[in-house]
């Protein structure tokens, strides 16, 4: 199942269907889930469901601070973190992302500009203070939440998501190192070859 979820109390109606009507082993889908409730993290993790959170909602351009203002994105009832990224992580549930267009229409649509400001939380060249900074990645972790979690999420980790014998060879080759480049320069990365299935399909 893929249900689309905004809001604490949505997630928890999702939770507990999931929960008490599903099957772990499909590994049940909450999209674009923002605002969860704290007990609700524990039965995502416990019930193998997968998260599916937007990278780029982690800054704010003012267009979308002053969206907010007007119609108002707080959760009910409590606190919670609207885009939370590392509570997945560290709480044990597979968090995938995507670009979210044309919702976040000016944002960045390819891989190296979303790892960037899910690890820095601001898109490069804009003012302003990351929303949720506590809530911000490592490149690793963000490499996982684009690659091998979405093959996982999709059943299909055994052939695609990472580079490993008896898999097809689906992988690039970039012109930046972006796991020690300045985290200011991981949008500048570049495809430089792209592979699929063992198959080289694009160079520079």
């Amino acid at each position: 199942m893929h249900i689309h979820t905004m809001g604490n109390k949505a997630v928890n109606t999702v939770v507990s269907a999931y929960a008490n009507g599903g099957k772990d082993e499909l590994r049940n889908t909450l999209v674009h889930v923002r605002n969860v409730n704290a007990e609700d993290y524990q039965r995502m993790a416990d019930h193998n469901m997968y998260a599916v959170s937007g990278m780029l909602w982690h800054h704010g351009p003012s267009w979308l601070a002053d969206y907010i203002r007007e119609h108002g994105m707080a959760p009910v009832g409590q606190e919670t973190k609207s885009y939370p990224m590392k509570s997945y992580f560290d709480k044990g549930i597979h968090m995938t992302s995507h670009s979210d267009f044309p919702a976040t229409s000016g944002s960045p649509d390819d891989p190296f500009g979303i790892m960037e400001i899910a690890v820095t939380g601001m898109l490069h060249g804009e003012n302003g203070n990351p929303w949720w900074p506590e809530e911000l990645v490592t490149r690793e972790q963000a490499i996982e939440a684009l690659t091998i979690n979405i093959a996982k999420q999709m059943l299909i980790e055994k052939e695609r998501g990472s580079v490993s014998v008896g898999k097809y060879a689906d992988f690039l080759l970039v012109n930046k190192d972006v796991l020690s480049c300045p985290v200011d320069q991981i949008h500048e990365a570049k495809p430089a070859a792209t592979y699929f299935e063992g198959k080289k399909v694009y160079a520079m």
